[in-house]
């Protein structure tokens, strides 16, 4: 059995950005999705959050060795 988590940023019209993100905070959170038994991570590739996030799991990966 599998389960899914995401880690969304989306835009809305009036706002732009609906919630600011660091690298701190994408990296605390993906931590939080490792520990809780996620291993495969997937990136969309937009420039923005999509390539940061994709940055934190590839620097994750030295640390923990069953993700991929």
């Amino acid at each position: 059995k599998y389960e899914t988590k995401s880690i969304m940023l989306y835009r809305t019209q009036k706002t732009g950005y609906s919630l600011f993100f660091s690298k701190r905070g994408t990296e605390d959170s993906i931590k939080n999705l490792i520990q809780t038994g996620v291993t495969v991570f997937y990136s969309g590739g937009a420039i923005g959050f999509d390539i940061l996030t994709a940055q934190v799991v590839l620097e994750l990966k030295n640390s923990y060795l069953q993700i991929f």
